[in-house]
């Protein structure tokens, strides 16, 4: 059985992986399971909203959360714990 990501899982695994300390494109690439096309379709939208920002490192750019993005990881944290969804099974 395949099962298909949403454009919104995919994009709170994108702020996941930046907030759990990768910031090169290869590394949120890989880690967030994503094509280098749609990576950069998903990262691009992320610094229009507002919840990631672009900053030149040494060879490339790096990727960090904004204010704003670090809420929303938050707010999607406290939501998780307070549903605490195990098995959906019977």
């Amino acid at each position: 059985m395949t099962f298909k990501r949403s454009k919104f899982e995919i994009l709170l695994n994108i702020l996941f992986t930046i907030y759990r300390g990768s910031h090169k494109r290869t590394h949120i690439m890989y880690k967030a399971n994503l094509s280098w096309n749609r990576l950069n379709e998903y990262l691009n939208f992320l610094i229009k909203q507002g919840l990631i920002e672009e900053l030149p490192s040494e060879k490339s750019k790096e990727y960090y959360l904004t204010d704003r993005g670090k809420n929303v990881v938050w707010y999607f944290l406290k939501i998780k714990e307070a549903i605490k969804v195990e098995s959906l099974s019977p």
